[in-house]
């Protein structure tokens, strides 16, 4: 038809080089020592400081599950004649003004504040996914004017956005996590 042919015509029956090839049998071969180092090196540098995180956070998690097996004492046990200890072999942490025992304290609320924590950066998340795709979606006016929304709440420092919104709506956990998802 006037235009080259890119490859020549062939047979529908003729072997290709492929199928003259012996098949080779899969070569195991064990890597050396300093092959396994250097890998070793690589996914260190790579991914060492999210493993060290990731182990954090399991630590942590595992200690807030095991609460009542760690913790010597009750989270809300007063014992006001054992006022500001200081720490000792009877309170790893001390205690403090009404007499509680400051590790045990730490080690319960890890379960708050873990499942605080979780809540605000799923929720952080899936409001940015939505927010992120509205603004994809929609076009040029809408992204600009989220684009400018972003702008002005990154004006504030988060901390003291944060403390304004906690203060406005008063103590507790779920005004606390509001506070943190602003």
């Amino acid at each position: 038809v006037g235009r080259p042919l890119l490859c020549h015509h062939r047979s529908a029956g003729a072997e290709t080089m492929t199928d003259l090839a012996a098949p080779m049998p899969a070569a195991t071969v064990e890597p050396t020592p300093e092959a396994k180092r250097a890998k070793w090196k690589r996914w260190r540098r790579r991914y060492g400081l999210a493993a060290f995180g990731g182990a954090i956070i399991v630590a942590w998690i595992v200690i807030a599950i095991c609460a009542p097996l760690i913790a010597p004492y009750p989270p809300d046990f007063v014992d006001v004649t054992k006022r500001l200890v200081p720490p000792s072999a009877e309170h790893w942490f001390g205690t403090d003004t009404l007499g509680r025992d400051v590790f045990s304290r730490l080690v319960f609320g890890a379960r708050v504040s873990l499942f605080a924590g979780i809540v605000v950066v799923m929720l952080g998340a899936a409001f940015g996914t939505v927010l992120g795709g509205i603004a994809a979606y929609a076009g040029k006016h809408v992204e600009e004017a989220l684009m400018r929304f972003t702008d002005l709440m990154l004006c504030f420092p988060p901390i003291i956005l944060a403390m304004a919104i906690a203060a406005a709506m008063g103590i507790g956990t779920l005004n606390t996590m509001i506070a943190m998802l602003v």
